[in-house]
């Protein structure tokens, strides 16, 4: 019969003498648990710092709350986690192992699982300061040290983000979707890499080497303009390392390409609705902008701004932001009111799902779009220019895709120009 053992750190008593069939009677240490544990079984841990491990064939451990808030610590002579096949070992900081032989973060056999971990400050007098062997799955390896593969050696990589490790990022690996920055020694040798990101680049479908663009050093997060954000290959883990789902859907229209590396881009979400209480930074329904103008005040570029019905005044989007209307157009309407243009795009950015309707401007009286913007799914009606442009002005490599235009009217080009 399997069973689970509980852990908690924070016991008050400090003992181990409890069966740890319950959060009750937990045990304290991890390493306890593992000696009662058969295969099947799975030991789950509370939040706090532990002692190495080695974890039998076909036992899992994982934390309740994640890596952030859970660690697995090594020590002189001693790496963090052993891992037999079969073993997996889900959601904890692995820091401080330190070994004149490989792996001194984790020494995995073949099989064996690292899932959503962080790898960090370990050291291995062999190869794989932080890992070597089995299988890493969503795993920041970073500063680590080794003779050679500092990150990680004879391992596959999965959505792994390699960065800032000494002897190099991986050595014999098998690594897909994953992305190494500069690693001293070398990102990547030997083994095979796909849909990665590494420089020197090497040999493999979908490579690229192309600044990462994380969003600061020691937050190995990306930020928008990343190249490697919608850059990875198929991938059947649906989970990053802060348990996002990967890959990120959008709130209107088909889910986007997972990205490479550990973490998923996650845009913030901005929401605006006539009956919310304004209360910024609009970060919910309840908390909703009364007005789209100012969910886009306080957006910046790849954040998603979702539009529930009604009818709101005009706009101008500066950056790349992703203007969506809930309930698609028929139902949700920015209107120029006769006096001014509707929609004013300077800054690249998607408007989707909208009606535009009564602008009025010299030039582009319902819509201009510049730098590379895209109108998408909207019906424009009713608007004018004295100029051109009556409907919708597409300029600097701006699209338009299935956008109707109708009743409008310009000196040229009433419907587009």
């Amino acid at each position: 019969m399997q069973q689970s053992f509980a852990v908690v750190k924070s016991r008050a008593d400090g003992e181990d003498a409890g069966n740890g069939l319950s959060w009750a009677t937990a045990k304290r240490e991890i390493a306890s648990a593992l000696a009662e544990a058969a295969q099947g079984d799975a030991v789950v841990a509370s939040n706090g710092t532990y002692g190495a491990v080695s974890v039998p064939e076909g036992v899992s451990v994982r934390s309740v709350e994640g890596a952030e808030v859970t660690t697995i610590r090594g020590g002189a002579g001693t790496r963090c986690v052993g891992a037999a096949s079969g073993a997996v070992v889900e959601g904890f900081a692995l820091k401080g192992g330190d070994v004149e032989g490989n792996g001194g973060g984790g020494l995995l056999e073949s099989g064996a699982v690292l899932r959503r971990c962080i790898l960090q400050g370990n050291r291995a007098g062999g190869v794989g300061g932080g890992a070597c062997g089995g299988t890493l799955e969503n795993c920041l390896l970073a500063g680590n040290t080794a003779t050679s593969g500092g990150g990680a050696a004879g391992a596959e990589l999965r959505h792994c983000t390699v960065v800032r490790n000494t002897g190099g990022g991986a050595r014999d690996c098998q690594t897909v979707n994953s992305v190494f920055w500069q690693n001293d020694g070398g990102d990547v040798e030997g083994g095979t890499t796909t849909k990665s990101r590494c420089s020197p680049l090497v040999a493999g479908v979908g490579n690229i080497e192309e600044e990462p663009c994380f969003a600061g050093v020691g937050n190995w997060r990306l930020l928008f303009e990343s190249p490697c954000i919608d850059a990875a290959g198929e991938s059947d883990l649906r989970e990053d390392l802060d348990g996002n789902p990967r890959p990120q859907p959008k709130v209107y229209g088909e889910a986007l390409k997972p990205d490479m590396g550990c973490y998923e881009y996650v845009p913030k979400a901005r929401f605006v609705w006539e009956n919310g209480s304004g209360t910024p930074p609009y970060e919910s329904w309840k908390d909703a902008a009364r007005d789209i103008q100012s969910a886009l005040d306080v957006s910046g570029s790849g954040d998603r701004i979702v539009v529930e019905a009604g009818t709101y005044g005009a706009v101008t989007v500066s950056n790349a932001v992703y203007l969506m209307g809930y309930r698609g157009a028929v139902n949700t309407v920015i209107d120029g009111r006769g006096s001014e243009r509707a929609v004013t795009m300077s800054g690249g950015g998607t408007l989707e799902g909208f009606t535009i309707r009564n602008g009025a401007s010299e030039d582009c009286g319902g819509i201009l779009a510049d730098g590379g913007a895209t109108v998408r799914d909207v019906v424009v009606e009713g608007c004018r220019a004295t100029g051109c442009g009556g409907g919708v002005c597409l300029y600097g490599g701006s699209t338009a895709e299935n956008v109707t235009a109708s009743g409008n009217a310009a000196a040229y080009g009433a419907g587009f120009y």
